[in-house]
């Protein structure tokens, strides 16, 4: 009989804590606007500039959901050489390309399977928390930190990709505040500050932070007219 009653509260407890941790993902997504707002997005348009090592590089990012990415850049700064020139990577269905400052004969390139792969992450814009189990995503909540006097919320995603990562969600405000991608063999790690509440009633960062430079969201636009053609390597 004991061992009854105490199978019966672990039970209980369980059942508890996920209707915690379910709470703690819905207080999220509402409060980076709810799901029926991301839901609408058909198009996103996002302009910045990344700073790194003296280098200014200004990108341009256009996304249509679920068929196409691509991110123009322009450098400025100390790359007089690289000057004027319109690099850029894009994704359009299964395709890709890419004009970078070591492509081959100063000449669009062609990606291959991997880095298309790698580049299909990037078209991936929506909140990870959004509709997460249909895309075939798994989080685990792990415990509260508490890092120089604020807690934040430590989640473990799994997604369908393999991918792996740590995300801290701020606890006074809900918003994620860093993502720590922990089974890749390179550091990736992104820390997001200044949320904006967005036309649509979405919040977005206005400034991330990542391993390699600082990026400074400017403008973002949603649902805009972007027509695939400006995917194909001959046109931008």
């Amino acid at each position: 009989m004991r061992n009854l009653v105490v199978l019966i509260l672990l039970l209980s407890t369980c059942k508890l804590y996920a209707q915690d941790v379910d709470q703690l993902i819905k207080r999220h997504i509402d409060a980076v606007g709810g799901e029926k707002n991301w839901d609408k997005i058909k198009t996103v348009k996002v302009e910045g500039v990344v700073e790194m090592e003296g280098v200014q590089i200004k990108t341009t990012k256009r996304i249509i959901k679920d068929k196409a990415w691509r991110n123009d850049m322009l450098f400025e700064g100390k790359t007089q050489s690289l000057k004027n020139n319109k690099f850029y990577v894009s994704i359009l269905q299964d395709k890709g390309w890419k004009y970078l400052p070591d492509s081959k004969d100063d000449k669009p390139e062609l990606l291959d399977k991997g880095e298309i792969a790698l580049y299909k992450e990037e078209m991936e814009f929506e909140d990870p928390f959004i509709h997460y189990q249909s895309k075939g995503t798994k989080i685990s909540y792990l415990n509260i930190e508490n890092v120089l006097d604020v807690d934040y919320y430590k989640f473990a995603f799994t997604y369908a990709s393999g991918k792996q990562e740590y995300i801290y969600v701020r606890a006074k405000d809900m918003m994620i505040a860093k993502r720590v991608v922990y089974n890749s063999d390179a550091e990736d790690t992104k820390d997001y500050d200044y949320y904006e509440k967005q036309s649509n009633g979405i919040y977005y960062p206005k400034l991330i932070r990542t391993n390699i430079g600082v990026i400074h969201i400017k403008t973002v636009q949603f649902n805009t007219t972007i027509e695939e053609k400006i995917f194909l390597p001959a046109n931008g």
